[in-house]
């Protein structure tokens, strides 16, 4: 998070994507984590401007779908995170987290 916002947002994907996928890399986990909890879900726009990893706040500019895709990975990694390989410790301001992006993918634009 102490990169431009863009940044961070357009690295969210992959971030993501190896949180799940790489066996064994639980600090890819716990620090994606660390910092994703913290980062408000900003308010939607009708319209948001591309490109989508634009914008003055991290995922500023992601559509609804594509804060559906956050949540549903965030929801799969409370199903199935505790178990190997991925064995991450899913804590109660991770849920207060999941909660925050499962109401903004649900926000009509």
């Amino acid at each position: 998070l102490h990169e431009t916002p863009h940044m961070w947002s357009y690295f969210v994907p992959g971030f993501l994507t190896a949180s799940l996928m790489h066996e064994r890399e639980h600090d890819i986990v716990d620090s994606f984590m660390s910092s994703f909890k913290d980062t408000p879900v900003p308010a939607s726009r009708p319209d948001p401007p591309s490109p989508w990893w634009g914008g003055s706040a991290p995922m500023e500019n992601y559509t609804t779908e594509q804060r559906g895709a956050v949540a549903l990975a965030l929801e799969f990694l409370r199903d199935h995170g505790e178990e190997p390989p991925i064995e991450y410790d899913w804590k109660r301001s991770d849920e207060r987290m999941l909660e925050r992006w499962q109401s903004a993918s649900k926000e009509t634009r």
